[in-house]
């Protein structure tokens, strides 16, 4: 991978959601870094479903990625010192997946770095172990960290975790497919993404779950921001990333584009009113209309009922 960086336009910081989830969007930096495109794999965002109390945090199999991309991704089994590991398989020309803790991430100030731990995952591009430094891809960017940072995410010394964390490693094994093949597959797998759905109409399921969440998360901002991370931006994230799926497909995505534009408008609107403590119709307004949405969205895909077909296949 180039030490010049330059984030995918996928990234770009005028999007309506510029970040989806940290895995998402490390793929989507992680291929662009290594000459492939990310665009055949969006369209894993029809499978979003309302599980229950969030929407789904989105992944790309690895099935897919090997298909579209060449790229073998696999458990990786971490049993002797990370570091050292880690500075092995990139020798080897793979790349490091690591679930680690954000709060030794120079990268995320804004919200967890040095006060906050929270779980996230980066892929290591670059390490340098005798200088204690390391280049990563995070969200949407390439950072480097050092000192005490570097051993906090690896788990040295004093930060020397229970147990390993969950790592696995990418590893190019042939070229890419063709742009008409990756189309030809992409095409294929709407289905079957749509199909693992358990909700015939998420959002409807949402809006009715929401209540609840909304009085459960009172007026505190840390729960409020939890709220809204889990349901509206990775509703709306995901969305973005359809309509851009779509036109790569050649496909109407403006109901895409539309449902990712609603679900922003709809994120203020909730962290408005949960920290006022107060009851906003517009929000019940605004989530029958992002139903509606959603169902004409779905129909002109021909995967409104895919899951109906499922269960009785």
């Amino acid at each position: 991978m180039s030490d010049i960086y330059s984030p995918h336009r996928l990234h770009a910081t005028d999007r309506v959601w510029p970040e989806t989830n940290c895995y998402f969007d490390l793929w989507i930096e992680l291929l662009h870094g290594l000459g492939r495109d990310p665009l055949p794999l969006l369209g894993a965002a029809v499978a979003l479903d309302w599980e229950v109390d969030h929407f789904t945090f989105l992944k790309p199999a690895s099935t897919d990625i090997l298909a579209a991309s060449g790229i073998v991704v696999h458990e990786m089994a971490l049993w002797r010192e990370t570091a050292a590991q880690i500075v092995a398989q990139i020798d080897a020309s793979a790349v490091p997946i690591l679930e680690v803790d954000a709060f030794f991430l120079p990268d995320t100030q804004a919200n967890a770095y040095g006060h906050t731990h929270t779980k996230t995952t980066i892929a290591i591009v670059a390490i340098q172990a005798e200088r204690q430094s390391l280049d990563y891809l995070h969200n949407a960017g390439r950072y480097c960290l050092s000192g005490n940072d570097y051993a906090g995410v690896l788990g040295l010394g004093d930060h020397r975790p229970m147990l390993f964390p969950f790592a696995e490693l990418a590893r190019p094994v042939r070229d890419p497919a063709s742009d008409e093949e990756a189309r030809a597959l992409a095409l294929q797998w709407l289905g079957r993404y749509a199909s693992t759905r358990r909700c015939s109409n998420p959002v409807a399921e949402f809006a009715s779950a929401l209540p609840g969440l909304l009085a459960e998360a009172g007026s505190d901002p840390y729960r409020i921001n939890a709220l809204c991370f889990n349901t509206t931006r990775q509703f709306g994230s995901a969305f973005g990333l359809l309509a851009d799926h779509l036109a790569w497909l050649g496909e109407d995505m403006s109901d895409a584009d539309d449902l990712a534009r609603s679900a922003k408008t709809l994120q203020f609107q909730l962290a408005r009113a949960a920290r006022r403590n107060v009851v906003d119709p517009a929000i019940d307004v605004a989530l029958e209309t992002m139903s509606a949405r959603w169902e004409r969205c779905m129909g002109r895909l021909g995967l409104l009922n895919a899951v109906q077909a499922q269960k009785t296949a």
